[in-house]
């Protein structure tokens, strides 16, 4: 019995049909069988990096390498997993409705053709469906595979490279750089090739040049994705595992993408059919005329390269250079690839040329000892005796506290000069930004101890003068305050009374103040040690940026810290926890400054890049209280992500 044509084209559609379905399934089913492998794959071997990439000497315990564990595992679950199943599934399921499409025109003999215009173009059905398919899987990988795919293959390329700590900012960073170029590349790539080998180059009008500048484009924005890499991973080779040096990676950092980008584009030149001899020539003219007309530019770029390697300085430190004819103090605040910057002590903001820095003598005075040896001449009468001016002198260093009693101040007889004998005098200070206030201090009782004692200073005699006796007893008068301000410590009052005077350091509670839970938790060891030794009560003041329970919480926790470490020191402790509201956190300080009257402000500083905003309100605070202020400085190491 014959089934009629009829019959057999319905159980044609029925098979096609059942084949779909079955198809699609069978699709759906795969993509999660190979997503759960891959993902499996990826897990695994991040798990083997960072274990390999801890810290040297740290061991995990079982409970912690159970965390580890499933901390990764729902991490790359959640971002991995999801986008290649889906990429997966349609990538399938366009297959199979391809072979069903190419098998129904087998079964039913069709055949499509359209006219056009002018002209007649047959396209085949699969045809079309071929290049829908290939712009659409593109897309649907540079959309939704592309970016957990390149965050994963981003960290394991870390771990596996420089496998240290506080590399989350970097690899963040280097995703963020990276996402949109690599889109462009993929999505410039998909395009071309579906044209390419799909439709064909002779079906295309002005192939020839949309060919090159694909090309073009394509290697410029593949270049670009290698300099971020290569960039990064360069300057982590010169990151210390102990002090991240920021300033040479940068430095380090900007060199390599100069010179991987001129290699770029110059591969760019040539692959769109640019001789490469006129290529290289051209480039070479031009980096010369560049060079000519910039050449101060350049040797400050190069200076700043050589300052990143050597680090002759680090920020912070107080350097002397002979800078447009005299000698320019201060302190680093900034060293760029083009000029370094410094604070005098006079509060002058210089900005000097690194070739002036790279050529000249540098003294450091911040290494590798803070320590300074000060040097003054005094001179005395030649009817003075010169041992009661000695003993005057070494007595007067042993007094001040700001003077070191290790190594011993030192007095020698320099010369006899042509009116007075010349004393030299040396002793030392603990730190160089001091120089100035304590030689005041020094000059000052000196001055008050040969006045008593009848020790003449004399000045130069030039013609017959008639001299009188110095007064034995002072005429100060009553008690007065005489300023000192130390670079080191911030303002501070002395006060002077008839003789010898002496520091007196302020009355009154300290007062730590901050708005970061993570300097809250670092710097209060150090700060209840200090109010310990200085045997000050202790204020602690935490200001919420927002009134929310969560800000709450974290100042809680950090008062809860000071009140522990206090409670087991001894030492009597006040916290308050305020909220900053519509005002500055900065001047919500300064409100509470102005309540209890602190003799000290204590603030714990990160050094850490995610903490722009905390450094940002210390330096806006020093500029508004008028009572010292000790920066605490501390390396605050991130918690493992739970």
């Amino acid at each position: 019995m014959q089934l009629s044509i009829e019959v057999i084209n319905y159980l044609k559609i029925a098979g096609l049909t059942t084949a779909l379905i079955l198809g699609v399934l069978l699709s759906i089913y795969l993509a999660r069988v190979i997503s759960r492998w891959i993902t499996q794959l990826f897990i695994n071997l991040e798990i083997n990096l960072a274990v390999k990439g801890g810290k040297e000497g740290k061991k995990r315990t079982p409970e912690q390498m159970k965390k580890l564990r499933r901390r990764i595992t729902r991490r790359t679950s959640q971002r991995l997993y999801p986008a290649l199943n889906k990429i997966l599934q349609i990538m399938f399921i366009f297959i199979v409705l391809l072979i069903v499409v190419q098998v129904f025109l087998e079964f039913f003999n069709l055949s499509l053709t359209m006219e056009m215009g002018v002209g007649r173009y047959s396209f085949t059905l699969a045809l079309i469906i071929k290049f829908v398919v290939a712009l659409v899987v593109g897309y649907f990988f540079i959309q939704v595979l592309l970016s957990p795919l390149l965050e994963s293959l981003i960290s394991l390329l870390f771990l596996l490279a420089a496998p240290r700590e506080k590399l989350l900012g970097v690899k963040r960073r280097v995703y963020k750089n990276l996402i949109a170029v690599t889109k462009l590349f993929f999505s410039i790539l998909v395009i071309y090739l579906s044209l390419k080998h799909i439709l064909g180059t002779e079906n295309i009008p002005f192939w020839g040049i949309f060919d090159r500048i694909a090309i073009f484009v394509m290697i410029i924005a593949g270049t670009y994705m290698v300099v971020e890499m290569i960039a990064e991973l360069l300057a982590l080779t010169y990151l210390s595992p102990e002090k991240m040096d920021v300033h040479t990676a940068q430095a380090i950092g900007k060199f390599a993408k100069i010179a991987i980008f001129l290699i770029g584009l110059m591969v760019a030149l040539v692959a769109i059919g640019l001789n490469p001899l006129a290529v290289a020539t051209s480039l070479g003219l031009i980096g010369f005329a560049l060079a000519f007309g910039l050449q101060d530019t350049v040797a400050n770029l190069a200076a700043g390269i050589q300052i990143a390697i050597d680090k002759p300085f680090k920020i912070g430190d107080r350097i002397r250079v002979t800078y447009m004819g005299r000698d320019t103090w201060g302190d680093v605040v900034d060293i760029g690839l083009r000029s370094t910057k410094i604070v005098t002590p006079e509060g002058e903001y210089i900005t000097i040329p690194n070739m002036i820095v790279a050529k000249e003598q540098v003294w450091n005075y911040s290494r590798p000892d803070k320590r300074l040896a000060e040097t003054l001449e005094i001179g005395i009468s030649y009817g003075s005796d010169w041992r009661l001016a000695e003993k005057l002198i070494l007595e007067i260093l042993n007094e001040i506290p700001l003077v070191l009693k290790t190594p011993r101040p030192l007095v020698w007889m320099k010369e006899f000069g042509e009116f007075s004998v010349n004393l030299e005098v040396r002793y030392w200070i603990p730190d160089a930004r001091d120089k100035y206030a304590i030689r005041s201090e020094v000059l000052k009782r000196i001055k008050d101890a040969f006045d008593s004692a009848g020790v003449e200073i004399p000045f130069p005699y030039r013609t017959v003068v008639f001299k009188r006796e110095l007064p034995k007893e002072s005429r100060l008068g009553e008690e007065y305050r005489s300023p000192l301000v130390l670079p080191s410590l911030g303002w501070q009052e002395v006060a002077i009374s008839p003789g010898p005077g002496e520091i007196k350091i302020l009355e009154g509670p300290l007062l730590a103040a901050t708005s970061s839970p993570e300097a809250a938790r670092a710097s209060a060891p150090y700060i209840v040690t200090l109010a310990k030794n200085l045997g000050r009560k202790l204020t602690v003041l935490y200001v919420m940026k927002e009134a929310h329970p969560g800000e709450r919480q974290k100042g809680s926790q950090a008062l809860k810290e000071f009140r522990r470490l206090a409670e087991r020191e001894g030492v009597w402790v006040e916290t308050l926890l305020e909220e900053a509201g519509k005002i500055p956190v900065e001047l919500k300080i300064l409100e509470v400054v102005k309540e209890t009257t602190p003799s000290l402000v204590v603030m714990g500083y990160l050094y850490t890049p995610t903490e722009k905003s905390e450094s940002g309100i210390v330096t806006r605070l020093m500029s508004l209280l008028d009572v010292p202020v000790m920066l605490i400085p501390v390396i605050f190491e991130e918690e493992e992500e739970e």
